[in-house]
């Protein structure tokens, strides 16, 4: 796919590559938050959840 720009594609678009610069740097304040907060004890463990649903088939023959 190419960007707005002539010639450029995803791969070498300065806007995409800004756009994921900034999402690293978002992950990397994320990891730092955690590691703040197991230094304080505060250690907080989210379980996680999984829903099932069982949907019966009912054959009807007329």
């Amino acid at each position: 796919m190419e960007c707005e720009v002539f010639g450029h594609n995803d791969a070498k678009c300065p806007k995409k590559q800004k756009v994921q610069a900034e999402k690293k740097a978002a992950i990397w304040l994320l990891k730092k938050e955690e590691e703040a907060n197991l230094k304080e004890g505060e250690k907080v463990i989210e379980e996680k959840q999984t829903e099932v649903a069982i949907v019966e088939e009912k054959n009807e023959e007329l």
